[in-house]
């Protein structure tokens, strides 16, 4: 079965530690991006959303449900997907690389189709989203630094 790969790279002139910060925050994520409802299920380690953090994110009647499996602030976090969208075996790595005094946003995802015939669309849809998701995190780190117009 075919691995399906993401890659989404959105410049930032927000601190890595800034947009870290409110990346790795789930109770925060219903403030900046498409999501409604976002919330810390379970709590991880060695903070509350670190390493085996359960976290829920949804809008309307769709919940996903992630698991977090990297928390290296303020350069790497990544999550596993349980619930969610129809696929398996996904996960994400988000890279915040520094550049001069803000940094870049990368966004990776990986994934094998759930059902036959779905992949290609389910990757559009993803590739769509995680843009969108990678841009509204920088938009967010900028205006909480006092640097967006």
């Amino acid at each position: 079965m075919k691995l399906h790969i993401i890659d989404i790279e959105v410049p930032c002139a927000a601190s890595p530690e800034v947009t870290f910060d409110i990346l790795q925050d789930a109770d925060g994520w219903k403030n900046w991006s498409a999501a409604s409802k976002s919330y810390l299920e379970v709590e991880g380690s060695p903070t509350a959303d670190g390493v085996g953090a359960i976290r829920r994110f949804g809008t309307g009647p769709f919940m996903s449900k992630e698991e977090v499996v990297a928390h290296e602030a303020p350069t790497h976090f990544a999550y596993i997907l349980h619930k969610g969208i129809p696929v398996k075996d996904y996960r994400a790595d988000v890279i915040i690389n520094p550049v001069g005094t803000g940094c870049t946003i990368t966004w990776r995802s990986t994934f094998h189709r759930k059902y036959p015939l779905t992949g290609t669309s389910t990757r559009a849809f993803l590739k769509y989203f995680l843009r969108d998701t990678a841009r509204r995190l920088a938009r967010a780190a900028e205006a909480r630094a006092g640097l967006a117009a």
